[in-house]
């Protein structure tokens, strides 16, 4: 399991673990059907998978819970995509188990806390490509 790190001056906090027990796999760069999937994740602790907008302030498009171990084939359900990529993000599940808990705008205060591997945060810019079917065909 993964150790909480501390605050200082407005940084952002989290929790800090082995590379070899955090990391995320997009599956290639396609949004399909709404969805971002990961081939697989590896979580120190149970959490989430939290896609972020990368556009300021960084709003959630969307979240997934995951086991601490390894998961494959995580699928994020996503809503209102802005732009042509996203952050995707491990983080562990502190707060209220099962429930998302993570603003933001507040990143240091959060109760559920980003996954630091090898001193960067277990996080991947990803580019997304709507298939498509995701295509509103209205005029």
């Amino acid at each position: 399991m993964g150790m909480d790190s501390g605050s200082a001056e407005g940084m952002a906090t989290g929790v800090i673990a082995a590379s070899a027990n955090a990391t995320l796999t997009p599956v290639a760069s396609a949004v399909s059907s709404g969805a971002l999937t990961l081939e697989r994740v590896v979580a120190p602790d149970d959490g989430w998978i939290v896609v972020r907008s990368t556009t300021f302030p960084g709003a959630i498009l969307g979240s997934a819970p995951v086991r601490a171990g390894e998961t494959r084939g995580v699928r994020v359900e996503l809503d209102n995509l802005d732009d042509v990529a996203v952050r995707v993000a491990l983080h562990v599940d502190r707060g209220t188990r099962g429930t998302l808990e993570f603003d933001p705008l507040s990143p240091a205060t959060p109760l559920d806390k980003p996954v630091f591997a090898d001193g960067l945060p277990v996080e991947r810019r990803v580019e997304v490509r709507v298939a498509p079917e995701t295509l509103d065909p209205s005029p």
